[in-house]
């Protein structure tokens, strides 16, 4: 083989080293971008979680506080929908309303006579 032949040779060789390093160092590029990506799914997965574990503390509904005593799980927690709602405020405790008052536990339908049997003791009239 002619010296020449040799030259040709080893340039080859040596581009297909270079290029099969340079996919070697892409491929491990992607890795770490890939990396980095699932480490901040993670990192956002886990504040989501606590942000609906902080959100159900406050929410007296989802602690029991409720007609029927249920109060939620974690697994009724992190399922998608219910984290959804519970993060979009649909369970949030309301403001009390005029037809929500004591609930159900007014002794007659004239309001007025229940201002009169307040148990505070303030006078009303």
């Amino acid at each position: 083989m002619t010296l020449t032949a040799r030259l040709h040779r080893m340039s080859k060789s040596k581009i297909c080293i270079t290029t099969y390093v340079h996919h070697i160092l892409n491929y491990a590029q992607c890795l770490i971008v890939e990396r980095k990506q699932l480490k901040h799914d993670l990192d956002s997965t886990v504040l989501t979680i606590s942000n609906v574990c902080l959100r159900k503390r406050k929410i007296a509904v989802l602690k029991g506080a409720n007609n029927r005593n249920w109060s939620a799980t974690f697994d009724w927690l992190i399922k998608d929908s219910n984290m959804a709602k519970t993060l979009d405020g649909n369970y949030d405790d309301r403001p009390m309303q005029r037809n929500d008052y004591n609930a159900g536990a007014r002794k007659s339908n004239n309001l007025f006579l229940d201002l009169l049997d307040n148990d505070n003791g303030d006078d009303i009239l």
